[in-house]
């Protein structure tokens, strides 16, 4: 059985312009659980976004960022998106959301 769904698009939807492109909110290494960094650290440009973020935000706070720090996070974090559209093999969490079941 094919499963159908039903949307509706108000009018205030549709633009004419072409929006600008969305970011992806900021990535925290640290909160990451250590099977996730370990297979992204496997990706040359994340172990290399992540050297750069270590040397950037050595003496600075991930609330509290310096502008050099705020930079080498937004590259952290694109790197790290860029790796899994690229469908990076990463662990499973083990367990599935509430929403899910």
């Amino acid at each position: 059985m094919v499963g159908t769904t039903c949307a509706t698009i108000r009018e205030e939807m549709l633009v004419s312009y072409v929006p600008a492109p969305m970011q992806s909110p900021r990535i925290i290494w640290k909160y990451l659980d250590v099977g996730s960094q370990d297979a992204l650290a496997k990706n040359s440009v994340v172990a290399r976004s992540l050297e750069a973020q270590k040397k950037g935000c050595h003496d600075s706070s991930f609330t509290h960022p310096t502008p050099a720090c705020e930079k080498t996070m937004r590259q952290l974090t694109d790197a790290i998106v860029l790796a899994v559209h690229q469908n990076i093999e990463l662990p499973g969490s083990g367990s599935l959301p509430d929403w899910i079941k």
